[in-house]
């Protein structure tokens, strides 16, 4: 994703805010085709740094069509009956407590009864942490030789809370 950062303090600030990013919304999609009645496992990696966004964050509908979008990327559009919801499911910052490594994630565990079109077509909305709503400009390389040029910092300690190649 493409992040679109703005001037904390003005033109002359090394700091920035992610004022937002495009696409602006994430929804980690999961699918299964299967028998009605039978119950299946979704077990699904959330990867740092991402929160759930909602009150109900986790959702299933039982069938959807697939449309072009404006730059012919594919589009899921729900269009089938909305048979699952899991409100007691969410991912916090507090989650990650002392992670500050790419690759790392939170697992995510559902059980869903396939319904009567045999389709399962499961949504999670996310948010990037709030760990990633500040960076500034630092320039050079970090250990791997890659640029380093948008950390997520602590503005008071210039602490690196998430490094630009977890973005």
């Amino acid at each position: 994703f493409t992040p679109a950062m703005t001037s904390k303090h003005g033109k002359s600030s090394k700091y920035y805010k992610l004022s937002s990013t495009t696409p602006g919304q994430f929804v980690y999609h999961a699918f299964h085709v299967g028998t009605p009645g039978e119950t299946v496992l979704f077990s699904l990696e959330i990867p740092y740094p991402f929160v759930t966004r909602g009150t109900k964050p986790v959702y299933a509908y039982d069938w959807l069509n697939i449309e072009p979008g404006t730059q012919n990327e594919a589009c899921f559009i729900p269009t089938g009956n909305r048979f699952f919801e899991d409100a007691s499911f969410e991912i916090t910052m507090d989650d990650y407590d002392g992670v500050e490594e790419c690759g790392y994630h939170k697992e995510a565990v559902f059980d869903v009864i396939t319904p009567s079109t045999g389709f399962i077509h499961l949504s999670i909305d996310l948010d990037l942490g709030p760990w990633a709503q500040l960076l500034k400009r630092k320039g050079g390389k970090d250990k791997g030789g890659r640029p380093n040029q948008n950390d997520a910092i602590d503005p008071r300690s210039e602490i690196v809370l998430l490094q630009d190649r977890c973005m």
